[in-house]
This record gives C-alpha cells, structure tokens and sequence, in this order.
C-alpha cells in the first residue's frame, strides 16, 4: 500500500508598520514601531550598532542579537548566540555581497545578509533569515524569513520598507 505523502501548510505573513526613533543615548536607542493593524505603538531598545536588545530571562541583563557586525564586508562571517524566553538559539551569519533590491520605498543598493539559526534543549527547528541592508536608510529595506520544524516549511515572513523619511 502507498501512502499519500503529507505537505505542511506554509503560512505567509505580512505585516506593514512604521518605525520612529524616540530617543538616542549612549549605550542604545528606543524605536517607537507602529503595527498598521494594531494601532498601538511598542518601544524596542536597539543598540547603537542597530541591533536588537532584549533581556535575558535567567540574568535580567540586556543581549544583543548581533544581525550586523561591522564594518560589513562580502564573505566576513560570525556566530550569534542568542537567549530566548523558551530555548536557546545558534545563530551563523554571513555576509553575501551587494544587489540592487527594489521594494515599494524605492530601489536600493543593499549588502545581502544570510541568517541561520538552529535551536539547543531538543526542539527540531531552523530559521532561515535574509535582510538586505542600505546605507542609504542605515538598516534593512528587506528581510524575508522562513521556519521549519521537523524538516517541514511551516512559516514564510516578507517584510519590505514602504516609506522613508529622513529626520530633518
């Protein structure tokens, strides 16, 4: 007898929302992000590197995800190591090179970012992340994201900029 081979659905999210500095310290800023849907605004602490922060469940301290590590350069690559709320990830990062990305804010020459994560404690997911980083807006125009559990394609998140404005 032949069984019918099982496909997981594949959920394709977007999301648009607008992001706004709120302030800028020493060691980090706060970004105000504004979901479309939601209405309600959420602070986020990024670094000065424009990574995020988040805190570490066990310490109370602030992490850094380390998305960029700079200067960026074609073929540079490091490991992300990062504390979540329910398992620990592992992340490698890889620096691509440049393309030209164009999204609804415009077209832009953007440096290519690969992200791969896999997580510790038994779970059997991998995240796989691309983001394309302009100078121009100094953070990333494009991120596509992809999560797989137990070898199955489970989730696909496109993020695009669809305005920028520049402070004045």
């Amino acid at each position: 007898m032949v069984l019918p081979s099982y496909e997981a659905p594949t959920t394709t999210t977007t999301t648009q929302y607008e992001i706004r500095v709120g302030s800028v310290n020493a060691t980090h800023c706060l970004l105000e992000r504004t979901q479309a849907s939601a209405g309600a605004a959420t602070n986020q602490r990024w670094s000065l590197d424009i990574n995020r922060l988040s805190r570490i469940r066990s310490t109370d301290q602030w992490q850094e995800f380390r998305r960029y590590q700079w200067p960026l350069a074609q073929g540079k690559t490091w490991d992300a190591p990062y504390e979540g709320a329910d398992v620990n990830t592992s992340w490698s990062v890889s620096v691509q090179g440049w393309e030209d990305v164009t999204v609804p804010a415009g077209a832009f020459r953007a440096i290519r970012i690969d992200l791969k994560r896999t997580d510790s404690g038994g779970r059997r997911t991998v995240k796989q992340e691309t983001l394309w980083y302009a100078p121009a807006v100094k953070r990333h125009v494009r991120l596509e994201e992809h999560e797989y559990v137990a070898g199955y394609h489970m989730k696909h998140t496109m993020e695009e900029l669809v305005r920028f404005v520049a402070a004045e």
